[in-house]
């Protein structure tokens, strides 16, 4: 009973441990899409309330209404003709 319990420890941690490693490259993700971004709001309150140890709430405020750093600019709005 004994070496179960520890298997079932040894698993939890492995699964902790993998928990926080994706956690952690989540974050570090969101930080460089949102370095790419003109504005540097969301960049800056990313990193803050993740260096701060609120991690958590940045993340889930990012996903629901974070930026989409994918889309693209229009190219015509760059390059006005002179």
């Amino acid at each position: 009973m004994a070496w179960t319990i520890i298997g079932l420890g040894l698993v939890a941690a492995l699964a902790m441990i993998a928990g926080f490693i994706g956690g952690l490259v989540s974050w570090i993700g969101a930080l460089l899409n949102t370095s790419q971004l003109e504005d540097k709001t969301w960049f800056i309150v990313l990193l803050v309330l993740g260096l701060l140890s609120f991690g958590l709430v940045a993340m889930i405020a990012y996903v629901i209404a974070g930026p989409d750093g994918t889309r693209q600019t229009d190219a015509r709005a760059l390059h006005a003709p002179a």
